[in-house]
């Protein structure tokens, strides 16, 4: 930046006034640099103090202070904010990056000779129980609960019980946009249309709630 702000003062040939407190900073800042041992120990930590005349940030080693700065007000509120977002930003993508594990089995009660027994999805979410019901693709309905709660999309594993192995959707959002489908034809995937009808419970507020069979929310919120 000194560089190129003397360089354009060169090829103009003329000085400009108020470029020289910038660089006045930068060759301050370079000579603080260069004061620096090499050997110097590496921060791990880092306060910003305020004691009511300027703001400073402190950079602290194992052995006490290494570094020390006094900031801009301005400069201070900005840094605060991006320290603040920093620390947040691990555990907001690691919370996307968690795949979700269901549970599924079958409730043989509900077989008959001329039809397959429902199906029930089971998730827990941030504390939350998530069940849902169906005959057609269980865990499809079970993300199309997910989406309506405004869940961060991200991978579903799924495991069915007294069955090895899990079966993954890289994308549950993807997942509420899929049911299945037999009738006079083979079993076979399908776009959803509409929710089917039946009970699903929510026990994490102890709600019992019946699905709508024109419930849309899912299909607002993701493009498939």
């Amino acid at each position: 930046m000194r560089d190129d702000t003397l360089g354009r003062m060169l090829r103009r040939g003329a000085v400009e006034p108020g470029q020289l407190p910038l660089i006045g900073g930068i060759n301050a800042a370079l000579d603080t640099l260069d004061s620096v041992p090499i050997e110097a120990e590496e921060a791990a930590r880092a306060v910003v103090s305020d004691d009511g005349r300027e703001i400073r940030l402190t950079l602290y080693a194992e052995a006490g202070a290494v570094a020390t700065v006094a900031l801009d007000p301005v400069r201070a509120v900005a840094l605060a904010g991006r320290l603040i977002a920093a620390a947040r930003a691990p555990a907001f993508f690691e919370d996307r990056m968690t795949p979700i594990p269901v549970t599924t089995w079958p409730d043989e009660s509900t077989r008959t000779p001329n039809s397959a027994c429902v199906w029930i999805a089971e998730a827990t979410v941030d504390g939350r129980l998530y069940v849902a019901r169906s005959r057609h693709g269980a865990p499809n309905e079970l993300a199309r609960q997910l989406v309506a709660a405004g869940v961060a999309d991200r991978q579903m594993v799924i495991r069915s019980r007294g069955l090895a192995g899990t079966m993954t959707y890289r994308s549950f959002y993807a997942a509420a946009g899929w049911t299945y489908s037999e009738g006079d034809q083979p079993l076979r995937r399908v776009r959803y249309r509409e929710q089917p009808e039946g009970l699903f419970l929510v026990c994490g507020d102890a709600q019992k709630c019946v699905s709508s069979p024109k419930a849309d929310v899912w299909a607002r919120q993701a493009s498939f």
